[in-house]
């Protein structure tokens, strides 16, 4: 450890990088960072550790022969950002490729003339992935060395003295061209958002002002919409990316970016055009006010892909961040059918991607009759026949809802066996009602509440496994209707009994001439014979050894705000 100081102090400029402050210290003394490494016990690999993290006893050893003080050099390190704008593991300080556009380690974008005014001194946020432009020159940062093409700064050298304005092919990076734009464009005020969101690690701009957004969270949304527009303009070129003022004043030597990006690749795209198109154009749509409006503007990108891609803005939003997945599930919603909206839940106000976990649907199964409640039927089936086929169809759609389960597999949980072209024809009978989105929705909050609250107070799925042989003999009917003097006959059992099972079960008898005299039934009973057979129910249900009530339904306050009257036309 080094006992006096360096004869020379260089003070570290607002936002400079270590390497780079190192250099300048070095050119100062007319010496190599190479002697300046060896002096505070840093290390010499070509890629060295310490750009991004630097321990307690070399800063101490820094900041006893530079004088420089212990914060100001770890605030130097890419460590500054960590949780921010990068993620480093917190025993090996390496950085996390999963953390969006994390850090373009080890190598740095720049600006000519932030190079020039300071005489070769780099920023640290040059190496980030979020930075694309200079916001004090208003330019674009240049991504490697005009002449040999090479990126600069991927390794440090240690055995020369530092020129640190020269590109190792003797090109003079302050002469770099790039581009540069007005004060008003949006890509310039794109670069300061992203700055403002890394700097106070919240969003609140226009998407995000309703509630607290961590950083980390918006900034998972911009890279996953911006990779969907370079996934498009991929495709059309970036003249087709919208809005069209976005590239205006660009020069836009490749009409394509350098590769087609995917909503799973975390890592920055190589240029920096590529970054300032993409992030500028995935602003503009999260400037807008909500999902609705935010999927609506972005349906551009979803038309545009082609059959290779097009499908990827469903697939990849199981691994998305929630707003980004909700905003291209709502771009796509238009284009789902039945069963994908159900799946993806786009009918609520924050759509999501189905959920992985196949007991979820299970759970669900156990806790919805085989035909939908009729209380909920009722309000639901406003301008389609309440028939107990479309009953049957509610109750299997609600297993749909969040679920990656085969349509074919929910049917058989309720105990129904059914075709995919046949659940399908009646989703799309459901589709075709006015009220659908309505209908679509009430089935997701149904879902949702049935999960949230562990099913209801009935297992149907056992239920739908009891034998029901013993739930009305021949002689209790005869008893109940001489004590009632109904009119009914005798005969009528076979009606009773195919009641008190719907009642029970939640399902209902096949025999289509069965369920008309189920139905007539229902009609003619008494109340007073209708309590009766409640009691017979009950009764039933403890000589089984179930604690449960006859019936339940889930509460009807569930569908209070969605578009539906209170009662069917």
């Amino acid at each position: 450890m080094p006992r006096r100081r360096l004869p020379l102090r260089v003070e570290p400029l607002a936002g400079e990088g270590i390497d780079s402050w190192l250099e300048a210290t070095a050119t100062s003394m007319h010496t190599t960072v190479g002697a300046l490494a060896r002096l505070a016990g840093l290390s010499v690999a070509a890629r060295p550790p310490w750009i991004r993290w630097i321990g307690p006893d070399e800063v101490k050893a820094l900041e006893t022969a530079t004088g420089v003080s212990g914060a100001a050099i770890q605030a130097m390190t890419l460590q500054s950002y960590d949780n921010r704008a990068l993620r480093l593991d917190p025993v090996s300080h390496r950085y996390d490729p999963t953390f969006p556009f994390g850090g373009l380690l080890p190598r740095s974008r720049f600006c000519p003339q932030c190079l020039q005014a300071t005489e070769g001194r780099w920023q640290l946020d040059w190496r980030l992935g979020w930075s694309f432009l200079c916001t004090e020159h208003r330019c674009l940062l240049a991504d490697a060395c005009p002449v040999c093409m090479k990126p600069q700064r991927r390794q440090q050298n240690y055995s020369r003295t530092p020129a640190p304005t020269t590109c190792v092919c003797g090109c003079d990076l302050t002469e770099v061209r790039t581009q540069t734009l007005g004060e008003g464009h949006m890509i310039v005020g794109a670069q300061r958002i992203v700055s403002d969101i890394i700097a106070n690690d919240v969003a609140k701009f226009r998407i995000f002002a309703s509630a607290y957004t961590p950083g980390r969270e918006a900034l998972v949304a911009i890279r996953s919409i911006a990779n969907r527009v370079l996934n498009f303009a991929s495709i059309h070129g970036f003249e087709a990316v919208r809005p069209a003022q976005l590239t205006d004043g660009l020069c836009l030597d490749a009409v394509k970016p350098l590769h087609a990006r995917s909503t799973l690749n975390n890592t920055a795209p190589t240029r920096a055009i590529d970054t300032a198109v993409g992030v500028g154009a995935a602003l503009g749509i999260l400037s807008l006010p909500d999902v609705i409006h935010a999927g609506k503007y972005a349906r551009w990108i979803v038309r545009g892909q082609n059959a290779d891609t097009g499908p990827a803005e469903l697939r990849s939003c199981a691994r998305d961040g929630e707003l980004s997945a909700a905003i291209a599930i709502e771009a796509r919603r238009p284009d789902l059918g039945p069963e994908l909206q159900l799946r993806y839940s786009a009918a609520v106000t924050i759509p999501c991607a189905p959920d992985l976990d196949i007991s979820r649907t299970a759970n669900i199964a156990m806790s919805v009759p085989s035909v939908m409640w009729r209380e909920w039927s009722d309000r639901l089936l406003l301008d389609v026949r309440p028939t107990e086929v479309m009953r049957r169809t509610l109750s299997c759609a609600t297993l749909l809802v969040g679920s990656t389960v085969k349509s074919v597999a929910a049917a058989r949980l309720l105990g129904e066996a059914i075709t995919p072209n046949a659940l399908n024809s009646r989703l799309w009978v459901l589709r075709g009602s006015e009220y659908w989105m309505s209908i679509c929705a009430a089935l997701i909050l149904l879902s949702e509440y049935l999960v949230e609250e562990d099913g209801g107070p009935i297992d149907y799925g056992r239920r739908r496994r009891l034998n029901y042989a013993a739930l009305l003999a021949d002689g209790t009917w005869q008893q109940m209707l001489r004590s009632e003097g109904s009119h009914l006959s005798v005969r009528s059992v076979t009606a009773a009994r195919g009641y008190l099972i719907a009642e029970l079960g939640g399902t209902a008898v096949r025999n289509r001439h069965d369920v008309e005299l189920v139905a007539t039934f229902d009609k003619e009973i008494s109340p007073d014979l209708r309590t009766n057979l409640a009691a017979r129910a009950q009764t039933f249900l403890s000589e089984q050894g179930i604690d449960e009530p006859v019936t339940w339904h889930a509460p009807l306050d569930l569908l209070n705000g969605l578009v539906l009257p209170q009662t069917s036309p």
